[in-house]
């Protein structure tokens, strides 16, 4: 299973993530519990299931960790908001990130929130806050880079300045 992301390229799911994935979207289609077999790499647990008959449930060794604690295979950044007055990405946790914005007129806006890098929370997120501007007028773009153990990424985004 391939997941594609325009600001980052290609990423492969993990051989046992995809399992997990592929167990869960075919849900009802659970084969009898005679047919299941373990592989090395995983594991199947049998319980019954609301109409009485056997259900595979899929497992990797130890419980799923929670959305805060998954670590993702490859550095990603991708932005979750992007207007006139506020930029902010997610990205691997404790990333360091810095911004600019450029302007319709081709200059680099001087927002002092903008100058100042963000370190990238628990939960991955960074976000630069400032009062919007109002001129020059038309399309901008946000320019994010981040840096964590030794690998790095840039992405762009545009907003709006009315």
């Amino acid at each position: 299973m391939t997941f594609t992301h325009s600001a980052v390229g290609e990423h492969r799911l993990p051989g046992g993530l995809a399992a997990l994935v592929l167990a869960f979207a075919l849900g009802g289609c659970a084969a009898p519990a005679s047919t299941l077999a373990a592989t090395p790499a995983s594991s199947t647990a049998v319980s019954p299931s609301p109409s009485g008959g056997p259900t595979a449930i899929p497992t990797l060794g130890g419980p799923v960790p929670s959305p805060g604690n998954v670590i993702l295979p490859t550095y990603f950044v991708t932005f979750t908001e992007s207007r006139n007055g506020t930029a902010t990405i997610l990205t691997t946790p404790g990333s360091v990130c810095t911004a600019q914005a450029r302007l319709p007129d081709n200059t680099l806006g001087t927002a002092p929130d903008l100058q100042q890098p963000r370190t990238a929370d628990t939960k991955g997120m960074a976000s630069w806050t400032y009062p919007t501007m109002s001129a020059p007028t038309g399309v901008a773009v946000y320019t994010v880079t981040c840096s964590h153990q030794g690998r790095s990424e840039t992405v762009q985004n545009r907003f709006t300045i009315e």
